[in-house]
C-alpha cells in the first residue's frame, strides 16, 4: 500500500519555467544593443558640405489615415494627415539617397543636375543622410 494520500502533490507550486527568463533577457539584450549601436552609428556626426547629383524625382500625394486608440475605457478614432512631399533622389559618393524639398527648387531641377548639399555619413553602415539642400551648385 502507499504511503502517500491521494490528490497530495496536485497542489504543490510548480517552478517557474526558465524559458521565459531566458526569453525576455535576451528580448532585453536585443532592444539594448538596438539603441546602443543607433547611439554609436548617429551620434555627434559631423556636417560635410558637397555637391549631389538629382537622378531622379517624385511627388508623393498627401492624404489621411485613421487608427483607434485606447484611452480609458473608450477606443477613439485619430486621423492622421500625412503632407505632400516633393523628393528627389541624389547620388553622393556613389551611394543614393532622397531627400525632400520644396516645390520652387523641385520644379527647377531635372535629373543630371547638380545640388549643393549638406550631409551626414554615419559611422558604421557608411550610409548618407542628406541634412539640407541649400541650392543648384554651380555646373
Amino acid at each position: 500500500m502507499s504511503d502517500t494520500v491521494a490528490g497530495e502533490n496536485e497542489f504543490q507550486p510548480q517552478s517557474p519555467n526558465k524559458f521565459i527568463y531566458v526569453f525576455s533577457a535576451l528580448v532585453l539584450g536585443c532592444v539594448a544593443f538596438y539603441f546602443l549601436f543607433m547611439t554609436v552609428n548617429t551620434a555627434g556626426l559631423s556636417i560635410s558640405h558637397g555637391s549631389a547629383t538629382v537622378v531622379g524625382k517624385r511627388y508623393q500625394e498627401g492624404g489621411t489615415s485613421s487608427f483607434t486608440q485606447p484611452v480609458g475605457n473608450q477606443r477613439i478614432v485619430r486621423v492622421q494627415e500625412t503632407p505632400s512631399a516633393y523628393v528627389v533622389k541624389l547620388e553622393i559618393s556613389e551611394q543614393q539617397t532622397e531627400f525632400p524639398i520644396d516645390k520652387e527648387l523641385y520644379d527647377r531641377v531635372s535629373s543630371g543636375d547638380r545640388l549643393a548639399v549638406e550631409y551626414q555619413t554615419t559611422r558604421l553602415t557608411g550610409a548618407i543622410q542628406v541634412t539640407s539642400v541649400s541650392r543648384p551648385a554651380a555646373n
